[in-house]
C-alpha cells in the first residue's frame, strides 16, 4: 500500500530513535532534511529541495523575489506536514542567504 505515511516513514509503533527536522531556507531553494538519532552522525532519512529563486533579483531591488514567497509559503507548509507525520521533534529552520 503506498500511503503517505508509507513513503514518510511513519510506523504505527513508537520510534525507537528521535527524530529532528530541520529546513534549510535560502535564497535560491528550501530544503527539509530529516534525521534520525542524537549521534555525532546521524542517520538521514528524508532530503528534499525545491528550488525557489526567492533571493532572484535580490542585488536590484533589496527584497525577495515576489511570485516566489506564495511557492514558498505552501513548501514550507507542506514540509511541516511531512516532518510532522515522520515524528521529527523538533523542527528547526534556519535561513541563510535569504
Amino acid at each position: 500500500m503506498d500511503t503517505l505515511e508509507h513513503r514518510v516513514g511513519l510506523s504505527p509503533k513508537p520510534l525507537a530513535q528521535p527524530r529532528v527536522g530541520v529546513v534549510d531556507l535560502g535564497s535560491n531553494s528550501v530544503r527539509l532534511v530529516v534525521f534520525e538519532g542524537l549521534s555525532r552522525n546521524p542517520l538521514t532519512i528524508f532530503n528534499e529541495k525545491a528550488v525557489l529563486g526567492l533571493g532572484r533579483g535580490l542585488q536590484n531591488t533589496g527584497r525577495l523575489n515576489e511570485e516566489a514567497i506564495g511557492p514558498a509559503l505552501t513548501v514550507l507548509g507542506r514540509y511541516a506536514a511531512v516532518a510532522r507525520a515522520m515524528g521529527a521533534d523538533p523542527i528547526e529552520i534556519v535561513a541563510t542567504a535569504a
